[in-house]
């Protein structure tokens, strides 16, 4: 027990540090996971890395005290491959949309109701059309008479 302190203990076998030294040698792939390479042995329970600290790790690779934590855990928990990788979003960047939603947040993006010009093709009746766009009425795709 070099560090006591710490929850998750890091022992690579000599494979995995041939690896990570090629890996950051080669340098043609990620910068997290160069980065990650660079940590995972300093993180290494062996003699002599007894003297580095996650405080210390993170200022000689230029990133935070937690960031080094982060790969330290990954990799007890989930395995080496896992902890050169970054954690997996659990739901997509992107929201889908139906096109009322689409509808309601283009007029929500406009202070003011577009008018019609009166020679649109696609008017509705009554002098109020709704929302239109390049002559296309909203109220019949929405739905709403208002």
């Amino acid at each position: 027990m070099l560090k006591p302190n710490i929850k998750y203990k890091v022992t690579l076998t000599e494979e995995e540090r041939e690896f990570l030294r090629q890996l950051v040698k080669k340098g043609n792939t990620s910068g997290h996971r160069i980065r990650h390479a660079q940590i995972l042995p300093a993180l290494d329970e062996t003699p002599e890395n007894e003297h580095w600290t996650d405080a210390r790790i993170g200022a000689a690779y230029g990133c935070r005290e937690q960031a080094v934590g982060k790969p330290r855990k990954r990799f007890v928990e989930r395995g080496f491959d896992a902890a050169l990788e970054r954690k997996k979003r659990a739901t997509p960047p992107w929201i889908k949309i139906d096109g009322e939603a689409e509808v309601w947040s283009w007029v929500a993006q406009r202070k003011r109701k577009p008018r019609c010009d009166g020679n649109s093709p696609r008017r509705t009746q009554g002098s109020d059309c709704g929302i239109c766009i390049h002559g296309f009425s909203f109220r019949g795709a929405l739905g709403k008479n208002r």
